[in-house]
């Protein structure tokens, strides 16, 4: 007969047992009252407060009927968003969990003697190798499930793939520069499947620069103590080590184009503001840095560089980013090349800056391209949705930086033409008044996801009316500033169906600081011109 593993334990108790007890507990008539009483109460505080505190309830109208998981996850966001309760203690309660034990958030781990490290960085290093399957497999369903993403694309592979097919068929050289997480300070060097995916893009016909060891040949600090990004010195390492690998295979003038002017910039840091502190913490000062300003002394015409990338080629370029201006990443490699380089970066856009390489080419941004240097943060492979892009057919040509255009407008003989009369054709104005509705809206922006404070958002616009300047097209992509200082805007909260009047500009003449900002855009649309909106008339 089989013994029991733990005769006589008393510790030891069966689900049978659990259950005899369960079905006999009883709780008195005083203690179940005052347990209702306590949760009815603890129900109700939240909604007092947020009625007292001038907030609203959420966006109820809406959720429409029949709700839906998107709607519904819509409306928890704005719930949380807006919740004056929360907006009053979980800055108080973080600066004392800071301050006295030391613990950071789900966005923000804390180091030693001060060092912040962003959290998702972290996950990409020590977390599973970002190739494998099972890993590919559950990224992908928290995309779906959480993201609100109706298709999900967690594997990177064919993304890069797709990119290098096409600069290949252009003619174009793609070199690839994925920035080191600032984690590499405290531990493994990079994901388990780093490896494997430089190879896979080598194989691709593509060049992977090596970051990782421009870093350890140079002077620390390579990152900023309270900032997701690297420093100054770091920057201009990686600067020097592009233009040397790109020496020979562009044109690079005979004199210098650039010269540099000392400058330094002094910031908090991103990291400081993901900690959602009170606005008047002091458990973090700020961080002064010297940068070296690129300033032009020559015109050498079209540039045959083109920099994709995201918020570690703005860090010191963008205003919005609060680390100086014309002193990044773009700059510097021109500095080094001493020949122009034309940049495309949105802060937080590694994967997605595709999008926006995609409406250049449309454009003929790409005609005198011979090489494209794609920089992006690395835990973007572990972390973010990468669909493929296409590029598809580009216009291309040769251009020479010795030959000017006068000479070559002067070898064009003139011959009178009989005058044909051709259809007036009328170019959509760089500024546009129009009246129309919604037709289709990015997915909503939610503050502290991202280690930036502001944030644009796309939607698709039925033109109904022309109310000033020209504009040819039934439809428009207009852009809304959805986020300044992580604080939701009314451009954020336009849904499908509303009526508005916009004044709009091209987003490409828009000012620098918004022409970097991270972006949520699902209009999958790239044959329009994006504008921005200037103002939202009555």
């Amino acid at each position: 007969m089989a013994k029991d593993p733990i005769p006589n334990n008393p510790t030891l108790v069966t689900e049978e047992a659990s259950q005899k007890e369960l079905a006999t507990t009883a709780v008195g008539r005083g203690v179940a009252r005052a347990l209702s009483v306590g949760f009815c109460v603890a129900l109700l505080v939240p909604v007092v407060a947020q009625l007292a505190g001038g907030g609203g309830l959420g966006n109820f109208a809406g959720v429409g009927f029949p709700p839906t998981r998107e709607t519904l996850a819509a409306l928890g966001r704005s719930v949380d968003d807006g919740s004056v309760l929360k907006k009053w203690v979980q800055p108080r309660l973080q600066m004392l969990l800071t301050g006295v034990g030391g613990f950071g958030n789900e966005k923000v781990t804390i180091g030693r003697d001060g060092w912040l490290y962003y959290a998702p960085g972290l996950r990409y290093l020590f977390g599973q190798p970002f190739l494998d399957a099972d890993y590919l497999k559950a990224k992908a369903k928290g995309m779906i499930d959480k993201d609100g993403l109706a298709v999900a694309h967690p594997d990177p592979l064919p993304a890069f793939r797709q990119l290098a097919e096409d600069c290949k068929r252009l003619g174009i050289q793609l070199v690839v520069a994925p920035v080191p997480d600032k984690g590499t300070l405290i531990g493994a060097a990079q994901n388990a499947d780093f490896g494997k995916f430089r190879a896979a893009v080598e194989g691709y016909g593509a060049t992977v620069l090596p970051l990782e060891k421009w870093m350890e040949a140079g002077d620390a600090p390579w990152y900023l103590r309270q900032d997701t990004h690297w420093t100054p010195r770091f920057m201009d390492r990686v600067a020097r080590g592009m233009a040397d690998s790109l020496r020979g295979k562009v044109w690079s003038a005979p004199a210098p184009l650039y010269r540099l002017r000392a400058a330094t910039a002094e910031s908090r840091g991103d990291l400081v503001g993901m900690l959602k502190l009170p606005a008047d913490q002091t458990l973090f000062g700020t961080e002064r840095v010297a940068i070296d300003v690129v300033e032009p002394v020559g015109d050498a015409g079209p540039a045959e560089v083109l920099l994709l990338g995201d918020s570690f080629t703005n860090i010191y370029s963008s205003p919005s980013l609060e680390w100086g201006q014309k002193a990044g990443l773009g700059e510097h490699l021109a500095y080094h090349l001493n020949a122009p380089v034309d940049v495309i970066a949105m802060n937080g856009a590694g994967a997605t800056v595709r999008n926006e390489l995609l409406r250049a080419a449309r454009t003929g941004r790409l005609a005198a391209t011979r090489v494209l240097v794609y920089e992006f943060a690395i835990r973007d492979l572990y972390l973010e949705d990468w669909p493929v892009v296409e590029l598809g057919a580009v216009e291309r040509k040769l251009i020479s930086h010795e030959v000017k255009a006068p000479v070559v407008e002067a070898v064009v003989e003139e011959k009178p033409v009989a005058p044909v009369a051709a259809p007036a054709v009328v170019a959509d104005s760089e500024r546009v008044t129009v009246r129309g509705r919604i037709v289709q809206m990015s997915r909503a922006i939610q503050p502290g996801t991202a280690p930036y404070e502001d944030a644009l958002i796309y939607g698709k616009l039925k033109v109904d009316k022309v109310e000033a300047g020209s504009y040819g097209k039934p439809e428009a992509i207009v852009v809304f500033l959805a986020m300044r200082k992580r604080v939701l805007l009314p451009g954020a909260g336009h849904k499908v169906g509303d009526t508005v009047q916009l004044r709009l500009v091209r987003l490409k003449s828009a000012a620098e600081d918004i022409r970097s900002m991270q972006r949520s855009d699902d209009t999958e649309d790239f044959d329009l011109t994006p504008y921005f909106v200037e103002e939202e008339l009555p």
